[in-house]
């Protein structure tokens, strides 16, 4: 805070600057619900504190917003410190979304982005909606920015980098091994929110998303080492995708999820399977949404 008040303290100019102080660190999903009840503003844009946006990114998100008045969110691109290169997939030009199904269909193969930051949204659709973060999990975004690309009704992407990931040692990416069994109990609650919230146009890509989700799980706890509760939580997701696949009679799907357990889980030991998973699952989302088309 005394860096923050060597910013700010001597600012001249039109700005109102609202601190919000807790009196302990209560994580990054409480500060953010503090700051969303104490935002006054048109719109909310959050920034992680190990990152920083581009000098011009409100000019060009609000240039957006006077083209597009009737859009909820714009979104920019992002610069990842580590590698130099965009974190995103680039559009070429300004690009308005409509459908939710495809808003969600992008985020799952990561043109889109799952993260809350570097999105400049309406404040009001936000508390039309009550968005809030769930307090306690990692990867708190996910289910944010699922249920976030399920209400929007309409997002502009720029082709612009706005905002700068820098690559953070401490950061939950970089101490996994750390906190594992936080992690997996945290990504577990995250599928099951998944569940509980599905939307349905995209049921199969949703399911498909969640397997993907509890596969990177499992891949961490057979790397780090988890307790036998959290292991019972994730071998119950297990099952409860897998069953839900097979009374849905999606059959290819729940072949598919099988693999998840033993022996067949072994095959994602090989590199030629893991670089092969994308395109594999991609085909059973063909096969099966194709069959809820002419079913």
């Amino acid at each position: 805070m005394e860096i923050v008040h060597d910013m700010v303290d001597d600012y001249q100019g039109n700005y109102h600057f609202i601190f919000c102080n807790h009196e302990t660190n209560k994580g990054i999903s409480a500060t953010r619900n503090t700051g969303l009840k104490a935002a006054t503003g048109d719109y909310v844009l959050f920034i992680d504190s190990d990152d920083h946006i581009t000098t011009d990114c409100l000019e060009k998100m609000t240039k957006a917003i006077c083209q597009y008045p009737q859009v909820d969110m714009v979104l920019g691109n992002v610069r990842y410190c580590k590698y130099g290169g965009m974190f995103f997939p680039p559009v070429k030009e300004m690009t308005v979304y409509t459908d939710n199904a495809k808003m969600l269909r992008d985020s799952f193969v990561g043109i889109l982005p799952s993260f809350a930051w570097n999105m400049l949204i309406r404040r009001d659709f936000l508390l039309k909606h009550n968005f809030s973060f769930v307090d306690n999990l990692y990867n708190e975004d996910m289910p944010w920015c699922y249920r976030l690309y399920s209400k929007l009704n309409s997002m502009v992407v720029l082709p612009d980098v706005t905002y700068i990931y820098e690559d953070n040692t401490g950061s939950f990416t970089n101490t996994t091994g750390e906190k594992i069994d936080e992690i997996v109990h945290s990504f577990c609650g995250i599928i099951n929110y998944i569940q509980d919230n599905i939307y349905e146009k995209v049921w199969v890509d949703s399911m498909i998303y969640c397997y993907s989700i509890l596969l990177r799980t499992m891949d961490n706890a057979s790397r780090y080492g988890c307790s036998k509760s959290v292991r019972k939580e994730m071998n119950s997701i297990k099952r409860q995708l897998f069953y839900k696949a097979l009374r849905s009679l999606h059959i290819f799907m729940a072949l598919f999820f099988l693999t998840a357990f033993k022996p067949l889980s072994y095959i994602y030991k090989f590199s030629w399977v893991r670089k092969k998973y994308d395109k594999l699952a991609m085909i059973i989302s063909v096969i099966e949404n194709h069959s809820v088309k002419h079913g």
